[in-house]
């Protein structure tokens, strides 16, 4: 029912239609489960806490390390995301003519 209310977008009256049952059941079952997958799952899985620095060093390719110019002990870190330096043009007749 969680997956269904998070993945089809669909309301809690909506989910306890297709079941056949109340929507406080559908509630408190779907509260339960976002409850399990808080305590259990992201904790063992997610974050910066679930390996430790040995582990990361284990699984570190070392290419990385050699592109990044660092020692095989370091840990690089990855983001989810793009940071880009956007400069503004000095010539502005010569972007024009571009």
């Amino acid at each position: 029912m969680l997956l269904m209310v998070l993945r089809e977008n669909v309301t809690q009256d909506v989910v306890g239609s297709l079941f056949e049952i109340e929507q406080s059941l559908v509630s408190r079952s779907i509260e339960s489960a976002a409850t399990a997958l808080l305590s259990q799952l992201v904790p063992r899985n997610f974050g910066y806490q679930h390996k430790t620095r040995i582990q990361l060093q284990n699984h570190t390719v070392p290419i990385f390390n050699d592109v990044l110019g660092q020692p095989p002990t370091s840990v690089p870190v990855m983001f989810d995301c793009t940071y880009v330096y956007i400069e503004e043009p000095q010539d502005h007749e010569l972007q024009k003519k571009t």
